[in-house]
């Protein structure tokens, strides 16, 4: 089973580093560049899973998760 795995990672070397990685997996990968894009992109996709970096520029990992569960969304299992 294919999941759609949300990255929200601010440095484009992971980003490119986590191609790499689930490139032979069959996941759909979607990137965001920072936590308000994550948001965003969380809220449009509704991924599976999220890859979270937690040094973001615009916000902390904790400050996303917050956001993320004032919105009143279903679960989504989120690694940090």
């Amino acid at each position: 089973m294919a999941l759609t795995i949300l990255i929200v990672e601010d440095n484009e070397d992971d980003q490119r580093l986590y191609h790499r990685a689930f490139r032979t997996t069959g996941h759909s990968l979607v990137m965001a560049l920072s936590a308000a894009e994550g948001l965003a992109r969380a809220a449009e996709v509704r991924p599976d899973l999220i890859l979270l970096d937690f040094n973001l520029l615009d916000m902390d990992g904790l400050g996303f998760l917050d956001n993320f569960t004032d919105r009143g969304v279903a679960p989504i299992p989120v690694i940090m």
